[in-house]
């Protein structure tokens, strides 16, 4: 693991990374919380490099791949600004893998190829699929040989060039593992302050502010055996209030299956809201119509006015839940960042794979998604005092 500790005390080895959790106070009052990258120096102890981000989530991830393992750590803080670590996982992809990021020009030639000929089979979209190939097919394998170890990024940056999806990568051999685990199995095994205790994170927090208004503050969007009796006691709690609010301004990619889960105690029959589109063989469309399915507790919920607050960081299924939610809430915050693909992994030749976009969510009344435009609030404001001001507004009616 990295040698580090959320405390920032000292230890480990020279040149090794991970992160330090650090409190921070605003000028508008209230304790953040900052995640920072550093690497460790027997002589300079913690230097920190960049902040990864800033929060005032009191459950939130930092996560990295190193050394050829995924390390994942969830913190939790308290009412009196301590960030305390509280669960850590460690995903090792093993021996050394056969294949390599190093490849000759002929080995480069048949990657190019493989990656040509799957982005033309099963990128979703056909128009912007063509431009892909005619982007890899004016590389130069010999060139792209020279690269070394740094073909899949340089591939990646190259794509994103093209048609500007955020969900298109292409990973390197020793990502593999990683990659499949992540695609494969979402729910990574946590433990305790050391011990073996398996913990379920439902990836949100449900509270009742003063005022009797409900805040539901999405942190994660995986779907563990937990979610859905944790999702029905969360509305149970939150179907007394007088007003509720979904805050998915840090809300990131994740199981598209859970916005459905939440969507369905938003309307209390039946409602076609969205639907999903899939590119099938032959480049034939394949389209399913999303309905709601309403709850016990939906007819309850759905007399409640429903606010959803989004930044220019919410993502993909972030994203998801937010477009799905707004012709029932007002939208409030910063246009989000236009991830309106789905994805699924796929394997290149020589041990390289690709995060490879195959699916797309569009409304049901407008055939249109928020790929590259971002879902646009109801009422702009900048993220970072949405919610002090939505609260103020709330709290005066």
């Amino acid at each position: 693991l990295p040698p580090w500790r959320a405390d920032g005390e000292r230890g480990g080895v020279e040149g090794s990374s991970g992160w330090q959790c650090v409190r921070v106070l605003p000028d508008d009052g209230g304790w953040h919380y900052q995640i920072l990258d550093h690497v460790y120096s027997i002589t300079g102890g913690v230097r920190p490099i960049r902040p990864l981000f800033t929060t005032q989530d009191t459950s939130f991830y930092a996560a990295q791949v190193q050394n050829g393992s995924f390390v994942e750590a969830r913190f939790i803080t308290d009412g009196a600004g301590v960030c305390n670590l509280v669960g850590i996982s460690l995903r090792n992809s093993g021996p050394k893998q056969a294949q390599t990021s190093t490849l000759n020009s002929e080995a480069t030639v048949t990657l190019l190829k493989g990656l040509k000929d799957i982005v033309i089979r099963q990128y979703i979209d056909q128009s912007a699929s063509k431009k892909y190939a005619a982007w890899v097919d004016a590389l130069d394998p010999r060139v792209i040989a020279k690269l070394d170890g740094g073909i899949a990024s340089y591939l990646s940056w190259g794509l994103s060039q093209v048609a500007r999806d955020k969900h298109l990568y292409v990973h390197a051999p020793e990502e593999l593992d990683y990659q499949v685990t992540r695609y494969g199995d979402r729910q990574p095994s946590h433990t305790v302050n050391g011990a073996n205790n398996q913990i379920c994170d439902p990836g949100f927090e449900a509270r009742i502010l003063e005022g009797n208004i409900g805040l539901m503050t999405m942190t994660a969007f995986s779907d563990p055996p937990c979610l859905a009796k944790e999702l029905e006691l969360a509305m149970s709690k939150l179907s007394t209030t007088r007003a509720l609010i979904i805050d998915v301004r840090l809300g990131s990619g994740g199981d598209g299956s859970v916005v459905d889960q939440i969507v369905n105690y938003m309307y209390d029959k039946p409602t076609h809201l969205t639907s999903s589109v899939r590119r099938g063989e032959g480049g034939t469309d394949i389209i399913t119509k999303n309905v709601t399915k309403p709850k016990a507790l939906s007819e309850t919920i759905a007399l409640i006015p429903l606010y959803v607050l989004s930044s220019s960081r919410t993502f993909s299924a972030g994203e998801a839940l937010v477009f799905s939610l707004a012709d029932r809430a007002t939208i409030i915050g910063e246009t989000t960042r236009g991830g309106g693909h789905s994805t699924e992994l796929r394997l290149l030749p020589h041990g390289f794979s690709i995060s490879l976009p195959v699916g797309k969510t569009i409304g049901a009344s407008t055939g249109k998604g928020w790929e590259t435009t971002g879902v646009i609030p109801d009422e702009p404001m900048d993220s970072n005092v949405s919610l002090k001001m939505l609260l103020k507004r709330l709290r005066r009616e």
